[in-house]
């Protein structure tokens, strides 16, 4: 099966490897030419360390994570507002909870989807015009360079995926 997948952050780093493992064609369109690397989030959890096992990438990103055991909110004078025991393990065999940064993890899950063959990514593109937004059937999807050259691409899947479901209408 063939997949066009639009977005490649963390959540479609995730989606690119796992449909990858699964022996799926993921053409991968990401508009910026190369990763961020300033950190956006800083914690993750049992569950999502969960999934980055299932794409080969847990103990890569938790080599540089630091497990925290509670949390805690104070207001501007010091005093305690909550405070959150995360000592315990999670259901998932994992710590219930981490502290990352996020280029490292982002590093781990390109480095997760990229080992897959049938996983082609494509950064300094951007998706201009998909003729089947969401629907995931039929998709076909006009492509830029942003480069100055500007070159357009046709691509057709029968499958089409936006890791982060923004501007979706369902029919």
């Amino acid at each position: 099966m063939a997949w066009l997948q639009i977005g490649y952050g963390p959540v479609g780093q995730v989606a690119a490897a796992l449909l990858g493992r699964a022996g799926h064609d993921v053409a991968v369109f990401e508009r910026h030419e190369s990763m961020y690397g300033l950190p956006r989030a800083g914690h993750i959890d049992h569950e999502i360390t969960r999934v980055f096992q299932g794409v080969g990438a847990a103990s890569f990103i938790l080599q540089d994570a630091f497990r925290c055991s509670t949390y805690g909110w104070r207001n501007q004078h010091g005093d305690r507002l909550i405070d959150i025991d995360w000592s315990q393990e999670g259901v998932s065999g994992w710590a219930s909870d981490y502290l990352i940064y996020q280029p490292y993890l982002e590093n781990a899950l390109d480095a997760a989807a990229r080992r897959h063959p049938t996983v082609s990514i494509h950064q300094g593109w951007e998706a201009v015009e998909d003729s089947a937004p969401c629907r995931f059937r039929g998709s076909n999807l006009r492509t830029r360079s942003n480069k100055p050259a500007g070159a357009v691409e046709f691509r057709r899947a029968p499958y089409c995926a936006r890791p982060l479901f923004n501007r979706c209408r369902w029919s």
